[in-house]
């Protein structure tokens, strides 16, 4: 049993280097790439100024002026948004079928001693969910991350502008936050590789058992290849009501966390505009951005553990790019086959 969970901790292990080794290989868009961060920058940059616009309105200054900025922003924060969001649902599907096919042209050019140590059924499941799993983790990275961290930056010099305070209630909620992406990314990357693993067992066993059925039938060996098969399943099983509990406590920690970053700035910004120190424009403002603020720090928090779960799939589906290539090529190579040689 110890031993069964240790190959399950172990299996797909993945670090940065194999993560980052999938670029050059996959034909990434660059051009849609490029594309869908500037408008994510740009989108950043607007929502960033909302708070600023819309507060004025809040605030009591009831002008022509006001009111136009209020609008225009906020107008343009909704229309970037879907844009953003439209664009990266674009690149990372033409970024997964582009490494599809690239991985795809790989197995059937991969020398025949590979498959002699690789369960061709779990080499499917590289093609299909962890080709799924990966890219799209990498394309959120390359066109959300940087814009995401940059709209926490701008937050941050406006808040510094208002009163320190006010950042500084902020900051301090960060520790906490790193504490609680590092050990929950960890768990869902140790549970997410059992899951793939066992879904890889389980694809295995039932095609060479569907494969082979006649023979099964023949020797009358219906009983134990239902017990195979159900234990095969249950493993599966219990991997993913292990996920479903992990899920369950990330569930009840975000909520702790989301309470913690609204209830913390909320309070401690009352308590200087009751002193004071801040006017009631900069207090809406201040509540406004720390809705946005969670927003944000959720969707980079998002990130991190997307690049943790899919950690194990990259280096899976770079074993499988990095392989030793068959000395020599079946059929017509042309211009279409050379196009998945690396």
């Amino acid at each position: 049993m110890k031993n069964t969970r240790a190959r399950s901790r172990d299996f797909g292990k993945g670090d940065w280097k194999s993560y980052f080794r999938l670029i050059p290989y996959i034909r990434l868009p660059w051009l849609l790439i490029a594309v869908a961060f500037v408008v994510d920058l740009v989108y950043s940059d607007v929502m960033a100024y909302v708070p600023v616009s819309t507060s004025a309105l809040f605030g009591g200054e009831f002008t022509g002026r006001a009111l136009a900025s209020a609008v225009l922003y906020n107008v343009l924060n909704f229309g970037l948004m879907f844009a953003s969001l439209i664009l990266t649902s674009v690149v990372s599907s033409i970024a997964v079928r582009r490494a599809q096919e690239v991985l795809w042209g790989r197995m059937l050019r991969l020398d025949m001693a590979y498959y002699d140590t690789n369960d061709p059924a779990n080499l499917m499941s590289t093609l299909t969910n962890d080709t799924d799993t990966a890219v799209k983790s990498l394309i959120s990275q390359l066109v959300s991350l940087i814009p995401g961290i940059y709209y926490l930056v701008r937050v941050c010099m406006t808040l510094r502008s208002y009163d320190f305070r006010l950042l500084l209630s902020i900051l301090l909620l960060i520790p906490v936050n790193i504490l609680y992406v590092v050990v929950l990314g960890r768990w869902r990357y140790e549970v997410n590789a059992g899951i793939n693993s066992r879904i890889g067992r389980l694809t295995a066993y039932l095609a060479e058992r569907v494969s082979n059925i006649y023979l099964i039938r023949s020797f009358t060996n219906e009983a134990q290849e239902e017990k195979n098969g159900l234990e095969a399943a249950g493993g599966l099983y219990d991997a993913k009501i292990r996920s479903a509990k992990v899920t369950f406590a990330g569930n009840i920690a975000s909520s702790v966390m989301e309470v913690l970053q609204r209830g913390v700035p909320i309070v401690f910004g009352m308590i200087l505009l009751q002193g004071g120190y801040i006017n009631t424009q900069q207090w809406i403002a201040f509540f406004l951005f720390t809705g946005q603020v969670i927003t944000r720090v959720n969707g980079v928090v998002s990130i991190w553990s997307g690049i943790k779960s899919a950690q194990g799939s990259a280096a899976r589906m770079a074993a499988l790019l990095t392989a030793r290539a068959g000395g020599r090529r079946e059929g017509g190579g042309g211009r279409r086959g050379r196009r998945y040689l690396l």
